[in-house]
């Protein structure tokens, strides 16, 4: 992430400044769950620590549908793991990070380690209120002719998805993220199989880490 001055206190530690549009703390991709993820920058406490669980650690707060399989905590874990929803239409798996807000610039997504269920087609969607929800990116990778180019169809798989923000987006933060499975998976149910997910963008509102 883009370091952001941090001016001290008289007689206390640095207190850093607060972020706005104007002076935001960049996360930037550069490969799949790389170190410069906004969940890495938690779970490591600003790169300072051993990365935990930012679930764990109270930085964020996980929400889904009904869980079929594993443990709703490694979906921002770093290990492949078998994470899956009940089979139930529109399953979904999301983050809430509290009282921050970042301008989502793009996301990983990382399968379980196997060739079945793979998530096909889906939404990532924002709000910072849990009623009404944003669509920022949209796939679909069961229209015909569109499955070769799918890069989670292998077992263990990562992809990053870039999101093309319209004008009217641009200066406007998110805290809740979902993705939400729209139709079946690579095997024709309804589960959503999901093994990690992390976001890049900028930091706008609240404390990072």
């Amino acid at each position: 992430p883009t370091p952001v001055p941090t001016p001290r206190a008289k007689g206390g530690p640095p207190v850093p400044p607060p972020l706005t549009f104007d002076a935001p703390m960049a996360f930037r991709w550069t490969k799949d769950f790389d170190e410069n993820g906004i969940l890495y920058y938690m779970g490591t406490n600003g790169g300072i620590k051993s990365w935990r669980n930012p679930q764990s650690l109270g930085k964020v707060r996980l929400f889904s549908s009904p869980v079929g399989f594993g443990k709703l905590e490694d979906l921002v874990g770093n290990q492949v793991v078998n994470l899956r929803t009940t089979n139930e239409p529109d399953s979904f798996f999301g983050v809430d990070l509290i009282s921050r807000k970042i301008v989502l610039e793009g996301y990983c997504l990382r399968n379980r380690n196997s060739t079945s269920h793979v998530v096909m087609t889906w939404e990532l969607q924002a709000s910072n209120d849990d009623q009404v929800w944003i669509t920022l990116d949209a796939r679909d990778f069961a229209l015909p002719g569109r499955s070769e180019g799918h890069r989670l169809r292998q077992g263990g798989a990562t992809a990053y998805y870039e999101i093309i923000r319209r004008p009217e987006q641009e200066q406007v933060g998110y805290r809740l993220f979902r993705v939400i499975q729209r139709g079946k998976n690579s095997s024709g149910s309804f589960n959503l199989v999901l093994s990690g997910i992390e976001f890049y963008g900028l930091a706008v509102e609240g404390s990072f880490p």
